[in-house]
């Protein structure tokens, strides 16, 4: 929601930069298991935003979840399997990769 909101140029600016501070370190893999649920909600924040700035982040995540052996994953907050929140996942991350790849530079 905050993405969308209208302001001067450095007012939007400047909340981009919030945005993206508090975003970007939860496209990264954490340390130990990884929640799917949350991070699936946080692919689906960054394609929100329309921001290409997020693009390398979801391509990093991306290729690092793929690296993941199944174990290495916690489904909790869903009533999917593991599997299934794998591949829920990973068609979010596919739809943030083309809806980012097409977006404007908000910059």
């Amino acid at each position: 929601a905050l993405s969308g909101k209208r302001g001067t140029a450095s007012d939007q600016e400047s909340r981009r930069a919030r945005i993206r501070a508090a975003l970007v370190p939860y496209l990264q893999l954490p340390a130990g298991e990884v929640n799917l649920w949350n991070m699936e909600r946080a692919v689906a924040l960054a394609k929100d935003t329309r921001d290409p700035y997020y693009l390398p982040h979801v391509t990093e995540l991306e290729v690092a979840l793929r690296q993941l052996g199944e174990d290495q994953f916690d489904p909790t907050g869903s009533d999917l399997s593991v599997e299934e929140r794998r591949v829920a996942l990973y068609i979010h991350l596919d739809e943030a990769t083309a809806k980012l790849r097409d977006a404007k530079p908000l910059d």
